[in-house]
């Protein structure tokens, strides 16, 4: 006979996959008509853009785009040009067990940029993006809360608190402003290159609301009236109010932003006309307290139970630390200063039992004598020692000095390491009545036991089939405490 239980359930999230990914895409391009003939590409920036995730089964695809600006000097002289390109890609990662349910927080880095000349007119150009990846799939938890037949039935409950993943939603947002020069600068005539990197800055919850603020950081690189060549740092603020599933009274967000668009220009009033398309990714954790019914036995038949073990997510925290590479670029020429930096990282990588990251720089430099040129240079760094595959890095914007060998460019970095709680819930999801080996009317009405390590009260109760309840009783323990190892214990039968 099926014992009847009362049940509950819970929906939650199972991280299946965090981790990041690189994706290289090759592309030739044309110079438009309007511009001259490019004798030397001196620096490519980009921005990666986020088009679209999609969950497939066993594996995630990621399109987006890289909006390039590629710096070069014309083959017959003159000044700094620009050629403007958009790279789109698409990438793929496994994710075994993943299904169309699955839901992704993506972010985008834009690595690396490279332009190699075919000919004056035509440019191969090849780009490099850092993909992060958190994948969660959907999961249902039920657990039998009590046992409605209470003769003759021991039930044993358990009380957990976890705070697994109950939401992972998103939205999108835009921002735009029209930005002042910093103090003294000069008003732009043309946009060379751009780069942004979005920080969010605080977060509330109110209710089922989330209020998220931020700042989007902006790196202009451009020509002024005069022709002069000029860097701009811009702050451009966003926010939004994202709907989560429900309230909880406690609950942990973790957010990750991908930019969907950007776009810098000269405003007609002077300064910069900064907009930003972007979405918001939110990984919401509740705590959830939970009594279940772990095992059961019977006293007067013996029970057949099933019992199943849930290894889930209970929390975790981010431990973020602060870095810094310095990379010497070396040159040929006297330097005479720096124009422009421009920075890329590579993803984790395991080496000898630790994580590193390649850092590369690449400096638009004036030389002494007025000249455009531009140096590279490439380093490592190694990561904390609580990395891990779903460890993220970046970097901020690097500082180029002039020495005698060249450039040396300070990078400021960032770490970004998870530590995810682990925790196993112990369920009791059926029992039915099972034919007795020994029936209890032949075994001892009294019996003594000596316990052992880990004995307990129910552990004793069940295996001698007894009510808990009486073994507290005839040995005098209190509610709750269970017997000392090496104790003798009275068992006593009823007939």
């Amino acid at each position: 006979m099926e014992i009847s239980f009362e049940s509950e359930s819970l929906r939650y999230f199972e991280r299946l996959y965090s981790a990041s990914f690189t994706h290289e895409e090759t592309t030739e391009m044309i110079v438009p008509d309007a511009l001259p003939d490019v004798g030397g590409v001196l620096m490519v920036e980009g921005t990666a853009l986020l088009r679209g995730k999609e969950a497939n089964p066993d594996s995630l695809t990621v399109t987006g785009v890289c909006d390039l600006s590629i710096l070069y000097l014309p083959e017959e002289g003159g000044e700094l040009r620009k050629l403007s390109m958009e790279a789109p890609f698409t990438a793929v990662t496994p994710c075994p067990g993943l299904t169309e349910l699955g839901r992704a927080a993506v972010s985008l880095r834009f690595m690396n940029g490279e332009a190699r000349l075919l000919n004056s007119r035509k440019l191969l150009v090849r780009t490099e993006v850092c993909i992060h990846a958190g994948i969660w799939l959907p999961r249902q938890l039920e657990w039998n809360r009590e046992c409605r037949t209470e003769s003759g039935i021991e039930v044993l409950t358990r009380e957990y608190s976890l705070m697994p993943v109950t939401d992972v939603t998103e939205k999108t947002f835009s921002a735009g402003e029209v930005l002042d020069p910093p103090g003294g600068r000069l008003a732009p005539e043309e946009i060379l290159s751009a780069r942004i990197s979005l920080r969010t800055e605080e977060m509330n919850t109110v209710g089922s609301k989330l209020i998220l603020r931020g700042t989007a950081r902006t790196s202009v690189f451009y020509l002024a009236a005069r022709g002069e060549a000029g860097e701009a740092e811009l702050q451009l603020p966003w926010s939004l109010i994202l709907e989560l599933e429900e309230e909880g009274t406690e609950q942990r967000v973790e957010v990750t932003t991908a930019v969907t668009g950007f776009r810098v220009a000269p405003a007609e009033e002077g300064g910069f006309l900064v907009e930003l398309g972007a979405v918001a990714q939110a990984v919401v954790r509740s705590r959830i307290s939970i009594r279940c019914v772990a095992d059961a036995y019977g006293i007067n038949q013996a029970l057949d139970t099933r019992v199943e073990t849930v290894r889930m997510e209970t929390g975790g925290e981010m431990l973020e630390t602060g870095d810094s590479v310095r990379l010497q670029l070396e040159a040929q020429k006297s330097v005479g200063r720096v124009a422009r930096v421009c920075v890329g990282m590579g993803r984790p990588r395991l080496e000898e039992g630790e994580y590193r990251v390649s850092v590369q720089a690449r400096a638009l430099c004036l030389s002494e004598g007025g000249g455009w040129t531009a140096l590279s240079g490439r380093g490592d760094t190694v990561c904390p020692r609580e990395s891990s595959a779903a460890m993220t890095a970046e970097t901020g914007e690097g500082y180029g000095t002039v020495n005698g060998r060249g450039v040396e460019v300070r990078v400021p970095v960032n770490y970004h390491c998870p530590r995810w709680e682990t925790g196993e819930v112990r369920l009791l999801t059926g029992a039915e009545t099972a034919q007795d080996t020994e029936p209890p009317e032949k075994q001892p009405a009294i019996s003594v036991v000596l316990t052992r390590e880990g004995d307990s009260v129910w552990s004793l109760g069940k295996a001698n089939r007894v009510s808990c309840a009486g073994i507290r009783q005839a040995n005098d323990l209190e509610a709750e405490e269970e017997p000392a190892a090496g104790s003798l214990i009275l068992v006593l039968r009823q007939r």
